[in-house]
């Protein structure tokens, strides 16, 4: 394999860093909204905010291998997070598989 010019090496570096710059702007949105949503909505004052939020942070942290599809603990993150939503809807809706609901993540391919 050819070794990479230093330009491609810096352009992708330049847009890894704004995909990350990208996905950590949109995290920090959902949590600001979340925060405002529950606080407006519910009356949440701070403490109760805080301990939601530290809470959500340890479940993506638990679920984020989903995500990943050379992470070994893939599939089965993918299938508790379908059990637990599913156990949340009962039969008030049908429950979206995950393949369904996250179509842009790559498929597992096991061994190969």
């Amino acid at each position: 394999m050819a070794k990479r010019s230093a330009y491609l090496q810096r352009r992708d570096a330049e847009l890894e860093a704004a995909f990350n710059a990208g996905a950590a702007m949109a995290l920090q949105f959902a949590t600001d909204t979340l925060q405002i949503t529950i606080h407006q909505k519910d009356g949440w004052g701070f403490d109760r905010v805080m301990r939601l939020t530290h809470d959500w942070v340890d479940t993506q942290r638990e679920y984020k291998p989903a995500l990943n599809c050379k992470d070994p603990a893939a599939d089965v993150c993918q299938e508790h997070m379908d059990r637990v939503l599913a156990e949340i809807i009962r039969d008030r809706m049908t429950l979206i598989r995950f393949p369904d609901r996250y179509p842009h993540v790559k498929k597992i391919k096991y061994g190969r």
